[in-house]
């Protein structure tokens, strides 16, 4: 019989899944607390504006979020493939977020100029690689290909 997911793989599950909401929703804080001042009306702007930049960006997020809910849904069925994808895009966000300081400022989007964004994105990517790379973890996506196998 196979062993449930832990708590842990379930909430980073659902959190794979929601990436692309998380991610807009924090970008639109720091745009908000950047702009001076942080209101509903501020945060709306700045989410609104994150979400709505033209068609291409739409397609864009709309592949994205597609992408991230499907991993998210095989995280929480414990595929292995699955695992290993995270992990894959864990370092690479990390490594985007080391990036971050060596790229000059005035190059990037306003919420990417936050030293606080540049510190949540190796933090978030660091969680997930770390996470992700445990014995017990992998251990939990091994028994469920296991009984894959099985049947």
């Amino acid at each position: 019989m196979a062993k449930k997911r832990s708590v842990a793989v379930t909430i980073l599950g659902f959190l794979t899944m929601f990436n692309y909401i998380v991610n807009s929703l924090t970008k639109a804080v720091i745009i908000s607390v950047y702009r001076g001042s942080f209101s509903l009306a501020t945060f709306a702007c700045a989410f609104l504006g994150e979400v709505q930049k033209g068609l291409t960006r739409a397609i864009l997020v709309a592949i994205f979020f597609i992408f991230f809910f499907v991993l998210g849904y095989y995280i929480l069925k414990l595929r292995e493939w699955a695992r290993r994808v995270i992990v894959i895009l864990s370092l690479a966000e990390v490594l985007i977020g080391l990036g971050l300081f060596i790229i000059p400022s005035d190059v990037l989007p306003i919420y990417a100029r936050q030293m606080l964004t540049k510190f949540l994105t190796i933090v978030y990517g660091g969680i997930f690689l770390y996470f992700f790379t445990r014995p017990m973890v992998k251990e939990q996506f091994r028994q469920e290909a296991a009984v894959q196998n099985s049947r």
